[in-house]
């Protein structure tokens, strides 16, 4: 086999996209076809019981680590998401345990719920809960649902800083500014100097 001439990871060296065979048999109802890579990684990512989403058609190992690994329980655990993605500032948190609660409930949540779940990830609810909730509005990761006051959803762009993994750029992005706060502290030593 030549690897220079496979060029969609699928090891037959052929270059021809990879396909999956996909069974689903139940009720009364059987589905038996061949499917694309991305439509095969999804299938997985809900099976594993991640959400569906749209990857890439690629046969990188990328694509391969952003699917959901099994589990003990077949299910996984909020601390275990928190970690797998890498949230560690307040902000962060806060989406990724909205986005854990929407996948896991198909429904839209509140500020209380979000809040409640901090101890189910053995996680301190932040000092200034309010304000970090409202960092995350404020980013555009977490939006109002227009049809229920009170109720959150999550966004797009709150949907991929997670998938990003929080990554350098878009914490760069999405920091807080300093600048009245640092202004005011350096006001105050400029006045205790003189």
């Amino acid at each position: 086999m030549d690897p220079t001439n496979d060029n969609d990871g699928n090891g037959d060296g052929t270059g021809a996209p990879a396909t999956y065979s996909l069974t689903l048999k139940g009720d009364g109802m059987t589905v038996d076809r061949k499917i694309d890579e991305a439509t095969a990684l999804n299938v997985l990512s809900l099976v594993m019981g991640g959400s569906a989403s749209t990857f890439p058609v690629s046969g990188s190992t990328e694509i391969r680590r952003q699917v959901p690994r099994p589990t003990r329980g077949g299910k996984q655990s909020l601390r275990e998401y928190l970690d797998a993605v890498e949230a560690k500032r307040n902000p962060d948190k806060i989406v990724t345990i909205a986005k854990f609660i929407s996948d896991e409930t198909g429904k839209n949540f509140t500020r209380k719920d979000v809040k409640a779940r901090f101890q189910d990830a053995a996680e301190p609810v932040p000092g200034n809960y309010g304000r970090d909730f409202q960092w995350t509005v404020r980013n555009g990761w977490i939006a109002p649902a227009s049809n229920a006051r009170g109720e959150f959803y999550v966004t797009d762009a709150g949907a991929k800083a997670i998938a990003a993994k929080f990554s350098a750029e878009i914490k760069q992005k999405t920091g807080v500014s300093k600048g009245r706060r640092g202004a005011k502290r350096r006001r105050q030593r400029a006045t205790r100097s003189e």
